[in-house]
């Protein structure tokens, strides 16, 4: 299968994937046997907005603006776009809630990855030593180099994961990193962060390398 996977997220009728470049999201739910699958169009904002998904909702004339998506309805996907950010799946396997997650470093700042797991415990009833995440292939290292605007606004956050870079008013930040704080910080102790970066691991598509946001790989997570 052309997708990485999860053991931490694995579990009886849970299906994910954090794609590679150039592939859909169908061809995933047709490999994995997904019957009856609904997804929506989806419109990501770089931003901490949250929405919950079910059967019924209506996406036919308009995206839904939004960069996390959470549901507990079987057969609805999950899943978010990514060249650079950091995708982060979640999943409450006894209570059978998922959720897929974009965090680039405006969602990292804002903490979107918290956010969504308090969807979990105040909307679904999760408790946080249930919560499962995967932390996926995303842009790490000296590879995701910022200017200092950037680098202020997750300082709060990003604790020892930001660095000075080698040239002035430049920084390094690990998202991956941060984002394991800031769900570590509220309580979530089952993460799994996946040592890809796709910048440099040609199977993925990233932004930086290539200037282009074509062949985003697809990241997803649903129960079947």
């Amino acid at each position: 299968m052309n997708c990485v996977r999860s053991k931490i997220i694995e579990a009886p009728g849970i299906r994910h994937g954090f794609g590679v470049g150039g592939f859909l999201l169908s061809d995933y739910l047709s490999e994995l046997a997904v019957k009856d699958a609904v997804w929506f169009t989806t419109d990501q904002m770089h931003s901490d907005s949250v929405c919950v998904l079910s059967r019924p909702y209506n996406s036919s004339t308009s995206q839904i603006e939004a960069d996390a998506f959470i549901t507990c309805t079987p057969g609805v996907v999950c899943y978010v776009r990514t060249a650079d950010c950091v995708p982060i799946l979640m999943c409450d396997p006894v209570n059978k809630v998922v959720a897929a997650v974009h965090a680039g470093w405006r969602g990292t700042a804002k903490r979107i990855a918290a956010k969504t797991a308090e969807y979990f415990t105040r909307d679904f009833g999760s408790k946080r030593d249930d919560i499962r995440v995967a932390i996926g292939p995303a842009i790490a290292g000296e590879c995701y180099e910022v200017d200092d605007d950037v680098a202020e606004s997750m300082i709060t956050c990003a604790g020892e994961h930001l660095k000075r870079g080698e040239r002035p008013g430049k920084w390094y930040v690990d998202l991956k990193a941060v984002n394991k704080k800031i769900l570590a910080d509220i309580g979530i102790q089952h993460i799994d962060v996946i040592n890809i970066c796709n910048h440099c691991d040609p199977r993925f598509a990233s932004y930086r390398r290539n200037r282009s946001e074509e062949g985003r790989q697809v990241n997803f997570i649903c129960l079947a």
